[in-house]
């Protein structure tokens, strides 16, 4: 996965699941991802960042998400709003300019769907997405330390 919008859309949907459990307004946590894209936008201008930094550190930022509500803590209001704008940063890296705001209708329906879940006692079925989401993250950024061999990483990877 070396495109930037389908890891930029999972960081933002399992960010929105670790945010959205906790009684942050959804609101809110647009608006910060929104800034986060915004400011993204400003340091790319400014400063050259490898693409392989910035998926490794999305995809490690997705691992602590998923791993959040795994471990079935909801993030407190203080907390969500800074998650948001990080996934709206990361967001805005992975998917170059402005590309990144398709990604931001998946924090909103993390939010939704985790605070839903939690309102209707189905914490399970956030658990079992967040696992998915977690083993995904861990594929993701094991593949990109494994040794390239020839014939292997061009052919089914890329």
């Amino acid at each position: 996965m070396k495109d930037g919008l389908l890891p930029a859309m999972l960081l933002s949907l399992c960010a929105g699941m670790a945010s959205g459990a906790g009684k942050a307004r959804i609101a809110r946590l647009l608006l910060a991802a929104i800034g986060g894209v915004g400011m993204s936008v400003l340091v790319r201008q400014t400063v050259e960042i490898p693409a392989e930094a910035v998926l490794g550190a999305g995809w490690t930022a997705m691992l602590a998400c998923a791993a959040m509500v795994l471990a079935g803590k909801a993030a407190s209001p203080a907390l969500a709003t800074p998650i948001a704008a990080g996934a709206g940063l990361l967001s805005g890296l992975l998917a170059a300019d402005w590309h990144a705001l398709p990604a931001l209708p998946m924090l909103l329906a993390g939010a939704c769907a985790a605070r839903i879940a939690a309102a209707h006692r189905l914490g399970l079925a956030t658990k079992v997405v967040a696992g998915w989401l977690l083993a995904i993250a861990a594929l993701n950024f094991s593949l990109a330390l494994l040794p390239v061999t020839p014939g292997y990483l061009p052919d089914h990877l890329e």
